[in-house]
């Protein structure tokens, strides 16, 4: 027992520093450092990668290859690879080219002068073969560097898009599940057992409100999916769906407004739907009743709305409870498009029960 504490206590230690190195901004920084670090130690250990012979002209020509790479980074990977791959190409080709030649006229003086020819004509034939063995080594390794560098980055981007589209996959069968949680949830709770019920049992003889009441539920039945649709038809669904429960509840009184202009923004269908259904059927109904439901648009870039209604019974109203399916719902749905730009909180405040979404679109 002991060793496997050992073990998950050693494993989560890893995965603390992997992940410190590999996100944390500070991490990166110091994996880097370590990184050039044996890199330079390596530089320094072979001299075939060596074409100086002072200190000063091997470190100036080590961090020029480093600056280039990070230009590599910064410039061609970071604002051209994902808009242009050919134009990536061709600027990494022309930044390794730039290096090497760079690096040439730095470091082919501080070859030369070790060499003393005697005569004039083998100053100009050592010249021509230490220029030609200089250029082609510092363009050959230049050039391996730079490919490392490069399909690294390619590497890294490729791996981040596979994340990507196996996060969407997760998302795309979650929405589905979600779908059909709903479809069970709109055909068999709430109009099933409530509306049709509610109608069949008061209003039989009406066919006008059978008819309301199965637009309604075309519409809802249209609208289970995850995709956002404008704002202002889930506020014109809400009134819809308010009236309709007010035509059963003609005593209680319900306040519907707006406050602030409705702004060109896409929400989560239905989201209004299970909090409506919430008041109506949890909450005091008839003169006491004092329904408000209320949208703010006054704070730019936010949607609040604030469901208020009086209640029969005390305590905290639990929003998982088996009976209140569709909230449960609503917050799932609500996580998977917005994640944390959602959130549903609940106050209860002595006899008033109030639901506050807010969302940022």
């Amino acid at each position: 027992m002991e060793e496997h504490k050992t073990r998950i206590f050693k494993k989560g230690k890893a995965a603390k520093l992997y992940s410190f190195f590999l996100h944390n901004t500070i991490g990166k920084i110091l994996l880097h450092i370590t990184i050039w670090f044996f890199f330079f130690k390596a530089w320094n250990a072979n001299k075939g990668w060596r074409y100086v012979s002072d200190v000063q002209h091997d470190l100036v020509s080590f961090f020029i290859v480093v600056i280039s790479i990070y230009l590599l980074y910064f410039l061609a990977y970071k604002k051209i690879y994902k808009k242009n791959t050919i134009l990536f190409l061709l600027t990494s080709i022309l930044l390794c080219s730039v290096t090497a030649i760079i690096e040439y006229y730095y470091v082919i003086d501080t070859i030369l002068k070790h060499f003393h020819p005697h005569t004039t004509e083998q100053a100009i034939e050592i010249k021509q073969l230490a220029g030609k063995e200089t250029w082609l080594d510092i363009a050959l390794r230049d050039f391996a560097l730079f490919s490392i560098a490069g399909f690294g980055l390619v590497f890294k981007d490729a791996l981040k898009f596979n994340k990507l589209l196996k996060e969407h996959i997760n998302s795309l069968k979650e929405n589905k599940l979600l779908e059909k949680d709903m479809q069970s949830y709109l055909s068999h709770d709430h109009f099933t057992k409530d509306i049709l019920n509610l109608y069949m049992r008061q209003h039989p003889e009406f066919p006008k409100d059978l008819h309301e009441c199965m637009g309604i539920y075309e519409y809802s039945y249209n609208h289970i999916s995850c995709i956002t649709y404008p704002l202002r038809e889930e506020i014109g669904f809400a009134r819809r769906l308010t009236a309709f429960y007010q035509r059963y509840n003609p005593g209680t009184p319900v306040s519907f407004s707006t406050i602030g202009d409705i702004p060109d923004a896409y929400i989560l269908p239905l989201s209004t739907e299970p909090l409506i259904t919430n008041m109506f059927k949890h909450g005091v109904t008839g003169p006491q009743g004092n329904m408000s439901i209320e949208f703010d648009f006054s704070v730019p870039n936010l949607i609040q709305m604030r469901f208020s209604n009086k209640i029969a019974i005390t305590g905290k109203i639990v929003l998982d409870q088996a009976n209140r399916q569709g909230l449960s719902l609503l917050k799932k749905r609500l996580y998977l498009v917005y994640q944390t730009d959602a959130s549903l909180q609940q106050t209860l405040q002595d006899d008033t029960c109030t639901f506050i979404l807010t969302i940022r679109p």
